[in-house]
């Protein structure tokens, strides 16, 4: 993950420390860190993944909006033309994305969705597939609310 980061993040954006530095002081970023949950996105979590460093989570909350409209399509297709291999990749995407910004509601039902997309790629079955379908709108529905939320953060610049 590191080096996809340092591969895609402008070096300008990208500092690197010691690990071994671990001093909790007021000018320790750690202590910076807003504790607000939202209903969708706690921002503690996302911050962390980006190694308390604000400017690189709102960078990638920006992202995440930006690919909303995308990867939105993506998932409705494939669940509509029932592509379920395609539909879990998407799905696993959008969890790991999701966890990435905070996104922890999201994230989880998206784990459990893809543990049943897998288990049904594995031994097809009526009762898994049934149990598939009737997650995506809930799915889709977290991920608009979730989008909302991350949309307003945007633009409060908190």
């Amino acid at each position: 993950l590191e080096q996809m980061l340092i591969k895609y993040i402008p070096s300008h954006k990208i500092s690197f420390t010691d690990s071994t530095q671990n001093v909790e002081t007021s000018e320790n970023p750690k202590n910076n860190i807003p504790s607000e949950v939202g209903k969708y996105i706690n921002q503690e979590i996302g911050i962390k993944y980006c190694a308390y460093k604000r400017d690189m989570y709102f960078e990638f909350l920006k992202i995440y909006c930006d690919g909303y409209k995308v990867k939105s399509q993506q998932l409705n297709e494939s669940f509509s033309n029932e592509s379920w291999k395609d539909y879990v990749t998407y799905v696993h995407s959008l969890k790991s994305t999701s966890l990435n910004v905070g996104g922890v509601t999201l994230s989880e039902l998206a784990v459990k969705i893809e543990k049943m997309g897998k288990e049904f790629l594995a031994t097809p079955n009526d009762n898994i597939l049934s149990l598939l379908k009737e997650q995506h709108d809930e799915l889709m529905n977290l991920y608009q609310y979730t989008i909302e939320e991350a949309t307003n953060l945007l633009h409060q610049g908190l």
